[in-house]
């Protein structure tokens, strides 16, 4: 009894349903006459090995259909992961333009300035701070640091004092430019 347990523990349920079947075969007749036996033992086997083969089949299935839904799902996420590769060459290639457009602003924004720096000093100092009073003060701070010293101190004297100080201590704060051939 303990072998049978055993067996059917290791998953060789079909030698222990022969076992059984000879030993009720055996048992029914009351005759183990070798004839007898071995057309039960044969009777048996077959179904046994029949039971066995269906079993085994059914398990191959099962296998095939994990195998085939993993395959499935392998593909499904080398598709999004291609996705994925796709959408961020798009966002590089979006920030290599961003980065383009971004410059050319900046250098279109430096123009700007520097066409501003050249009006302002050729204006009047009292002409000057009166402009720069009422623009934005990074504009004006822009505009300032990049105007000769000499020039720039004169814009800043004829401003409203409140101003002028504002200016002035945002314009010692500000990082400075390389020094112009017209600061010297």
């Amino acid at each position: 009894m303990r072998l049978r347990t055993l067996l059917l523990g290791a998953g060789l349920g079909g030698l222990v349903l022969l076992s059984t079947a000879t030993e009720l075969a055996t048992a029914e007749t009351g005759v183990d006459d070798g004839a007898s036996s071995a057309v039960h033992r044969q009777d048996v086997s077959a179904e046994g090995l029949h039971w066995l083969m269906n079993e085994l089949a059914q398990k191959e299935r099962s296998l095939l259909h994990r195998e085939t839904t993993i395959a499935a799902r392998e593909a499904d996420l080398r598709l999004a992961e291609q996705k994925i590769e796709e959408r961020l060459a798009a966002l590089e290639s979006l920030r290599a333009e961003i980065r383009t457009e971004m410059t050319a602003m900046d250098e279109a924004r430096e123009q700007r300035v520097v066409g501003l720096v050249r009006m302002f000093e050729g204006m009047r100092p009292g002409d000057a701070a009166a402009i720069l009073s009422e623009t934005e003060e990074d504009i004006s701070i822009a505009v300032l640091d990049r105007m000769a010293r000499s020039k720039a101190g004169k814009v800043l004297a004829e401003m409203e004092p409140q101003k002028a100080a504002r200016l002035a201590a945002t314009f010692a704060d500000s990082p400075r430019l390389p020094a112009t051939a017209a600061d010297r």
